[in-house]
């Protein structure tokens, strides 16, 4: 089965996209350290996705597409500047913030993913 995609756009102006590097370390005794890239992708790739004064239906939907997924399946996403759709996963939890009664802010923190699509 493909992974679904997520339709949903980011506000201008979320937390972006940042990238730290994976690494394996060792302090030596004499003050040295070793230090190595951990794993083929040596990289985390994470999105702080932001929603904001999004429709309420709109941020329903948002959230009912991220539980299913239960930040374990991934999904198929265009990050603003982005060529075209890359695998994500959710990484942590998603908040709904400043809530009214029409609206909402919604965020949440996206990690590229390297596996399979399920």
């Amino acid at each position: 089965m493909a992974a679904p995609t997520f339709n949903y756009e980011a506000h201008r102006g979320s937390g972006g996209h940042t990238v730290k590097p994976r690494i394996f370390q060792a302090a030596l005794g004499d003050g040295y350290e070793q230090r190595t890239q951990a794993g083929l992708i040596a990289q985390d790739r994470m999105y702080k996705f932001m929603a904001k004064d999004a429709d309420n239906t709109t941020v329903q939907a948002m959230e009912t597409f991220l539980d299913d997924l239960n930040a374990v399946r991934p999904f198929y996403w265009t990050r603003p500047g982005g060529s075209g759709p890359e695998l994500w996963v959710q990484d942590g939890e998603y908040r709904r913030l400043n809530e009214k009664a029409t609206s909402s802010d919604f965020q949440v923190t996206f990690k590229r993913w390297y596996g399979a699509e399920e």
